[in-house]
């Protein structure tokens, strides 16, 4: 029983520490760049329009920010959902394990699945953009990059980008 409630205590804490994480990483940024990113250190959206986009990239970009938004919003919920749930099987005298390690899964699921619609989203613009605006967008990148480390901000790290060409 010592070993059990040792195991749950190690669990719980490591729970807490991750949903932390994900909480401060999910409520930055729900502004109007993608996957909820806004302005600043966060968004690539707001250098595409140093790329000369045509009228048809525009409008498939903008189709598919709206589809990885959505997508992501909802994964988003339903991880937030399945925390609440973690901490509610937690919170009696004693926990089903069998219920903890099916929510933890759900988490990770959830997680995989975040990250994966990113590296989609990811792929899918770059491959509406040319080579020429490939390249631009790196520099523009990298440039921005280096103005949020020299002020402290977070660094273009969330949703879609196009830092590997």
């Amino acid at each position: 029983m010592k070993k059990k409630g040792s195991v749950l205590a190690i669990i719980w804490i490591l729970i807490l520490f991750s949903s932390s994480i994900t909480t401060a990483q999910m409520g930055r940024g729900m502004g109007p760049g993608m996957g909820g990113m806004h302005g600043g250190c966060d968004s690539y959206l707001d250098l595409l329009g140093d790329l000369d986009l045509s009228d048809k990239q525009t409008e498939k970009l903008n189709k598919l920010k709206n589809s990885y938004r959505k997508e992501q919003i909802k994964l988003k919920a339903e991880m937030k959902i399945a925390y609440i749930e973690f901490r509610e099987s937690l919170s009696g005298d004693s926990a089903d394990m069998k219920t903890v390690e099916k929510i933890v899964k759900k988490i990770a699921d959830l997680k995989s699945k975040l990250l994966m619609n990113s590296a989609q989203a990811s792929t899918n613009a770059r491959s509406i953009l040319t080579k020429k605006q490939r390249e631009k967008i790196k520099k523009l990148a990298r440039e921005r990059r280096s103005e949020c480390r020299m002020y402290g901000g977070s660094g273009m790290m969330r949703g879609p980008h196009w830092s590997n060409d």
